[in-house]
């Protein structure tokens, strides 16, 4: 008999589905009988037991001789993983399979990683037979952060930008797990468990584009922002926490390149994230848009924030996307369209979007789509302006547009400016709090209120 611990959870859950398919015995370890339900199927036993409470888990291992050990993230991992380990040791248990972590150091700078290393400690110590796995970014993990803002924007959101990640399908390290428990010859062994790729924003950002036919680019995003993003997308705080950390230790080198563990231990190449997207497109379904068309200007439409940009023209690679992102987000009001016309000079193509910040003002904001003579987009990258600023109305106020943007999953940095004024240079500092943040196609979005000293 074989029982897993956090039976409930990804991973956990994927291990009991896995077992029960090979036909093996398994018991599933539950807080209730009721968050259970979903893992009833043939071969699975559903027992109740609680990490705070030893004769619990001593209980539910009665007849176990091996336990797949994963619990939740929680302050008192250590303590919990610890109460597992003993209770394996009365119950007479031979082998643990633990799930851990590549950030597992006594001196991590994570706080997870920290625990895991005092459970591998005192799994080492306590006679048991051990397997540890270390899986990297878990693909199911990334969707859910990616999902919003490529279905709105077209945009991929990551703090890693240039770093390569080595994300894995849970399944495959389920299918891992798996092994260790049913085979022989994987006691005192670490696996560190990969895809078959490593991949950057930008690479995810191609798979995406390739799976839905459409561009999706990469918008660029500081760590700050990132977890200002995660927040406003309703993330819980703990476990914005382990994906801030998470992110600094790949920054700083902790990311590694692929291993074979998946292919050697399973016999089976592992996942690809563009399988996985094939998958789960439905997470990826945007709000439905109407057809680009000119539109009659409507000079009495209030708008909720944005006073005046000048006049300036920026270049997309998506007019759908940009139109959703600055009349749906910025509440910027789309005045008119002009369909695609040859431009004089060059013989491109191009298409042009016109806002208007509010009804008094002449188009203040236009946005560009280019097309080559062969019909396809010209990168955006190909042209100059890359930092708008943004005026707000007298009525409105930073903190509350800021607070706008994140209650939308907008990553946003909201900080200080200052500008020293005077010819020279010297003179009073001026100036006020301004929200920055990147539009689909990554320019540099700044809006500000108060700047009347200059």
């Amino acid at each position: 008999m074989i029982l897993v611990t956090g039976a409930t959870g990804t991973i956990g859950s994927e291990v009991v589905r896995q077992l029960a398919q090979k036909d093996v015995p398994v018991r599933a370890l539950v807080r209730s009988f009721e968050k259970g339900k979903a893992l009833e199927q043939p071969n699975v036993q559903i027992v109740t037991g609680d990490f705070e409470h030893p004769e619990t888990l001593v209980r539910a291992m009665e007849g176990v001789e091996r336990v797949f050990l994963v619990s939740p993230q929680h302050p008192r991992q250590v303590q919990h993983q610890g109460n597992v380990i003993e209770a394996a040791q009365q119950a007479g248990v031979k082998h643990i399979v633990k799930l851990s972590t590549p950030a597992s150091y006594a001196d991590s700078a994570v706080a997870v990683g920290r625990w895991h290393w005092q459970n591998e400690q005192h799994l080492a110590q306590s006679g048991l037979a051990s397997t540890i796995l270390r899986p990297h970014m878990l693909m199911q993990s990334l969707l859910p952060m990616l999902a919003p803002n490529v279905a709105r924007f077209g945009v991929v959101t990551l703090p890693t930008q240039d770093t390569a990640l080595s994300v894995v399908d849970v399944r495959d390290v389920a299918a891992v797990a798996v092994a260790a428990l049913t085979e022989d010859g994987h006691a005192g062994r670490e696996y560190l468990i990969t895809g078959s790729e490593l991949l950057t924003a930008s690479n995810f950002a191609e798979q995406l584009a390739a799976v839905f036919g459409r561009p999706i680019s990469t918008m660029p995003i500081n760590v700050p922002m990132w977890e200002q993003a995660l927040l406003g997308q309703g993330v819980p705080a703990s476990q914005v926490k382990h994906l801030v950390e998470m992110a600094v230790f790949m920054l700083e080198g902790g990311n590694t390149p692929v291993t074979n563990v998946v292919a050697t231990v399973t016999g089976k190449e592992p996942r690809t994230f563009a399988q996985l997207v094939r998958e789960q497109q439905e997470q990826f379904r945007g709000p439905g848009t109407q057809p680009l068309s000119p539109r009659e200007a409507k000079p009495q439409q209030a708008l909720a924030a944005i006073e005046r940009v000048g006049h300036v023209a920026l270049y997309v690679s998506d007019l759908e996307r940009s139109r959703r992102f600055y009349e749906d987000v910025l509440g910027m009001y789309h005045s008119e369209t002009h369909l695609p016309q040859e431009h004089p000079t060059n013989a491109l193509l191009r298409i042009t979007l016109c806002f208007m910040s509010f009804g008094e003002r002449h188009h203040d904001l236009v946005l560009v789509q280019e097309f080559d003579t062969q019909g396809h987009p010209v990168p955006v990258e190909n042209h100059g302006v890359m930092h708008v600023a943004f005026a707000l109305r007298p009525d409105q106020t930073t903190p509350a547009f800021a607070e706008r943007l994140k209650a939308r999953g907008v990553p946003i940095f909201y900080g200080p400016v200052k500008h020293k004024v005077g010819p020279d240079g010297d003179g009073a500092w001026g100036g006020n709090y301004a929200v920055y943040f990147h539009d689909p196609d990554g320019h540099l979005i700044e809006v500000y209120s108060g700047m009347d000293s200059y």
